[in-house]
C-alpha cells in the first residue's frame, strides 16, 4: 500500500499536468513536457488512472504520444482500447488502425506485452476485418488474392490482407512481430481469425470490455438513467449517511485531469467545498466517487469515452449540477457544504441539482401551455430576447443556463433566481401587453394577419408594442392596426434623426406605454423600464435606413412591425 510520502509526491505531479490544462486549450507539448518532464514519470506514469492518461493522450494526438505509450501499464492498455475502440456495441475500425499502429511502432517487445493484455477475441476481430485467413494444411487458397498474400512464419496460415499500401503493411508487421515474439500467442490469434465469425468475435470482446466499464461505472444506459429521476429536495440532508462507501486501501484512481479543473475551478462552490477537506484518505474517497459518478452520467447521455469534447461538456454539467445541490443543502456554507460531502452520496446530490432546474423547467412549460407567448402551439415565437432564448434552454432535454449570450449548465442558486425572474417577467409581458396595451389575440389569428408582415411565427411582443406607438405617432388611435408601406417613410423622417430614435420620440413613447397600462389599471412591474428601452431599440433597429426608406425597398423586409404589404 502507498504512503503519504509516495501520495504527496504524486498529488504534486498531478497538479503540474493540471497547470498545463488550465492555461486554456493545452497544446501537445505542454502536455508531453508535464507528463514526461519529471524524472520520476516513469514511476508514477503506470499508477495514473488509466482515463486520465487517456485523456492527455488524445489531446497530445496518438502519433505524438509513442512515449507515452511507451511507460503505460498493461492495465492502462487494455482500458485505452475499452475506451478508444467502440461505438456503443459496435467495434470501429478506424480508431483500431490508429492504436494498433502506435502498438506496432513500439516495437516487437513492447509490442506482445500490451498486445497479450487484451482479449484475443479483439486481436482476433481486428485481423478479420483486414484479412482473409486460410489453413494451408487443409486448404487451398485461390490462385489470386483479392489484396496480397501473406504467409504466417510458422507456415501453417496464408492471409489474403486486403488493405492497401501502409494499411497493409501495417497488418503484416503486427502478424510478423506476434508470430516471432511468441509462436503460440500469434497462432492462436491466427486460427481464432480463421474459425470464429465476425458477430461471435465482437459479442464476446464487448461483453468483456462491458464489465471492465461497468467496473468504472459505465453502466448500462437504462441503469444509468437513475441519475435525472426526480428527488424531493427535502429528504437530502447533511448527516443522512448516504455517502459513498471508501474502498478497502489508498488508490490511484482519481480524477482525470479534466475533472480535476472542472471542480476544483478557483472561486466555484464546488472547488471551495472541496477545498475545505483536510484529509487526504476522505479526498482520495471522494475522487474515486466523483470518477464513477461522471461514468455513469457519461453512460446516461451516451456519451462515448472518446468523444473528447463530449466528455468535456459531460463532466462540466456533472460539475454545476453537484454545485447545486451542494449550495442548496448547505445553504451556501462552504464549511456546511464540506461536510455535505462527507455524508451526502455524490448521486444524490447530483440529482438535487438536476431536480431544481427541473422544478424550473416544469414554471417554463407551465407558462408556454397556458401563456400568451406564441402564436404557434408548443413554441415561443412572441417573446424576445432575453425571455425566448432563456426558456428554449430552460426547456430542453437536461434544462440550461442561458442569458447575455451565455449558455451553460446551471451552477448556483443565482443562476435559478435570475431564470426564474425570467419566466415570471415573460408571464407579465403577456399580460400587459393584453390588457395594458390593448392587443387581443383575436387580432393576431391567421384571417386577421392576411396579407401582412412579418410572417405570424416571427411576430413578438416587441413587434406588437412598437407597431401600437407607430399609429400613436402617426396621430392615430394607439391600437394594433397593420400600417400602410407609405406610412414607413414618414414614420422614419418623424422619429429618428441620423438612424436614432430623437429625444422626443422616446419620451413621447415612454408616456404613452406607461399612461395606456394606468389608463387601464394595470401595475407597471419592477422591470417596466427595462421593457421600454428593449422596445424602443426594437424600434430603432425596424426604422433603420437600410431597410425603411431605402430605394426600391420592400416593406416586406420590415419585419419589426406588423405592415399590410398586399
Amino acid at each position: 500500500m502507498p504512503t503519504q510520502d509516495d501520495l504527496l509526491p504524486l498529488s504534486r505531479w498531478r497538479a503540474a499536468l493540471g497547470r498545463a490544462h488550465t492555461g486554456g486549450s493545452p497544446s501537445g507539448t505542454s502536455l508531453v513536457k508535464a507528463l514526461l518532464g519529471d524524472p520520476t514519470a516513469p514511476r508514477w506514469i503506470p499508477q495514473l488512472p488509466a482515463q486520465e492518461l487517456y485523456y492527455a493522450i488524445q489531446e497530445i494526438g496518438l502519433a505524438d504520444a509513442g512515449e507515452l505509450l511507451a511507460l503505460a501499464s498493461t492495465e492502462q492498455m487494455q482500458s485505452f482500447f475499452d475506451l478508444a475502440l467502440w461505438h456503443g456495441a459496435e467495434f470501429e475500425l478506424a480508431p483500431a488502425d490508429e492504436w494498433f499502429e502506435a502498438l506496432v511502432d513500439l516495437g516487437p517487445e513492447k509490442l506482445l506485452q500490451y498486445i497479450r493484455a487484451l482479449d484475443p477475441e479483439l486481436v482476433a476481430l481486428y485481423l478479420r476485418r483486414h484479412a482473409r485467413v486460410f489453413d494451408v494444411t487443409i486448404e487451398q487458397p485461390p490462385e489470386e488474392p483479392e489484396g496480397h498474400y501473406y504467409p504466417t512464419p510458422d507456415g501453417f496460415f496464408l492471409l489474403d490482407i486486403l488493405a492497401p499500401g501502409e494499411a497493409g503493411k501495417r497488418v503484416e508487421r503486427l502478424c510478423d512481430w506476434l508470430y516471432r515474439a511468441n509462436l503460440d500467442f500469434g497462432r492462436q490469434v491466427a486460427m481464432a481469425a480463421k474459425w470464429e465469425l465476425d458477430s461471435e468475435l465482437e459479442e464476446m470482446a464487448y461483453r468483456w470490455r462491458s464489465g471492465r466499464m461497468a467496473d468504472l461505472g459505465y453502466v448500462d444506459y437504462y441503469d444509468a438513467l437513475e441519475l435525472y429521476r426526480w428527488l424531493d429536495p427535502t429528504s437530502v440532508k447533511i448527516g443522512e449517511g448516504t455517502a459513498d462507501v471508501a474502498s478497502g486501501e489508498w488508490s490511484p484512481e482519481v480524477l482525470p485531469v479534466a475533472l480535476t479543473v472542472v471542480t476544483g475551478a478557483p472561486g466555484s462552490f464546488l472547488g471551495r467545498a472541496l477545498a475545505a477537506i483536510g484529509e487526504s484518505d476522505e479526498l482520495v474517497r471522494l475522487h474515486n466517487a466523483l470518477l464513477v459518478l461522471a461514468n455513469q452520467m457519461m453512460s446516461a447521455d451516451r456519451v462515448e469515452p472518446g468523444d473528447l469534447p463530449a466528455t468535456h461538456r459531460a463532466l462540466d454539467g456533472m460539475a454545476a449540477s453537484l454545485a447545486l445541490g451542494l449550495e442548496f443543502v448547505s445553504r451556501s456554507d462552504p464549511r456546511l457544504a464540506a461536510e455535505a460531502l462527507r455524508t451526502i452520496a455524490l448521486s444524490r446530490l447530483f440529482r438535487l441539482g438536476m431536480t431544481l432546474t427541473l422544478k424550473l423547467k416544469q414554471a417554463a412549460t407551465k407558462l408556454m401551455q397556458h401563456g400568451w407567448v406564441s402564436l404557434l402551439p408548443g413554441q415561443l415565437t412572441l417573446l424576445d430576447a432575453p425571455h425566448r432564448n432563456a426558456l428554449d434552454a430552460v426547456l430542453a432535454r437536461r434544462p440550461r443556463y442561458s442569458l447575455n449570450q451565455t449558455t451553460r449548465p446551471f451552477a448556483s442558486l443565482r443562476d435559478l433566481a435570475e431564470i426564474a425572474a425570467l419566466i415570471e417577467d415573460a408571464a407579465q409581458q403577456s399580460l400587459i401587453v393584453q390588457r395594458g396595451l390593448g392587443v387581443e389575440a383575436r387580432l393576431l389569428e391567421e384571417a386577421a394577419l392576411q396579407g401582412c408582415s412579418p410572417a405570424r411565427p416571427l411576430i413578438t411582443i416587441a413587434t406588437l408594442a412598437c407597431t401600437v406607438a407607430a399609429n400613436a405617432l402617426l396621430d392615430r388611435p394607439p391600437a394594433l392596426v397593420p400600417l400602410a408601406p407609405g406610412d414607413l417613410r414618414r414614420l422614419r423622417d418623424q422619429a429618428t434623426e441620423a438612424g436614432q430614435l430623437t429625444v422626443a420620440t422616446r419620451t413621447r413613447l415612454r408616456s404613452l406605454w406607461t399612461q395606456r397600462l394606468r389608463e387601464r389599471e394595470v401595475a407597471l412591474p419592477a422591470t417596466w423600464e427595462s421593457w421600454v428601452d428593449r422596445w424602443l431599440a426594437h424600434l430603432e433597429r425596424t426604422l433603420a435606413p437600410s431597410t425603411v426608406g431605402a430605394p426600391g425597398g420592400d416593406p416586406r423586409n420590415v419585419t419589426g412591425l406588423l405592415v399590410h404589404v398586399e
